[in-house]
């Protein structure tokens, strides 16, 4: 199952990095104006467990060594070519592929920084113009990962941006349980 998954050309067709970065600088809320906390399906208690996390210093220290081999990664998926074998790699077994809508968030960002009056002219074009198809091209680049199997399905989760879990887990304990009957099936010999 895969929740808002990277594939090999993310970074060459929707390099979210550099508006983020450009966000970020700018000094907007992300989680206010992402609405993430206002549309948490989270308890109080879980949202300051969240909140918690974010700010340890280990979680930290993954996150950034996970963002220092990001970029990297996208080769060695490259290389392995698994979007494009026939047969599928993981022939008949399930893929489930959850979508939020990064777009309409990132968008939420962009504009409140512009209303704050930051950034030159020529980066609020710049960020503007590649919003303008980051949720098509997003779209398109995650339902290439159900070519990595004949048994999938694709699914948007139309109130989130993002962080699904946080706002829409009710789509991912569906498509969980879907990939539970579908292996079972396949273990009973039904498929």
């Amino acid at each position: 199952m895969f929740v808002e998954a990277n594939q090999e050309k993310t970074l060459e067709r929707a390099d979210w990095r550099p508006i983020v970065k450009w966000i970020g600088e700018s000094g907007v809320d992300i989680l206010e104006i992402s609405g993430l906390e206002r549309e948490k399906k989270m308890s109080d208690e879980e949202w300051k467990v969240f909140l918690e996390d974010m700010r340890d210093m280990n979680v930290n220290m993954q996150a950034g060594a996970e963002q220092a081999q990001y970029a990297e990664s996208f080769g060695v998926l490259g290389a392995k070519g698994q979007l494009n074998r026939d047969p599928p790699l993981l022939g008949r077994w399930p893929v489930s592929i959850i979508k939020g809508r990064n777009g309409r968030e990132l968008r939420r960002l962009f504009e409140t920084a512009v209303e704050k009056g930051y950034g030159s002219e020529e980066e609020r074009e710049r960020f503007g113009e590649s919003l303008e198809r980051f949720d098509e091209v997003d779209r398109e680049l995650q339902e290439e990962v159900k070519s990595l199997s004949t048994n999938n399905r694709f699914v948007e989760a139309k109130g989130s941006g993002h962080m699904v879990q946080i706002t829409e887990p009710e789509v991912i304990v569906e498509e969980v349980k879907w990939v539970a009957i579908q292996v079972l099936s396949k273990l009973d010999g039904k498929q």
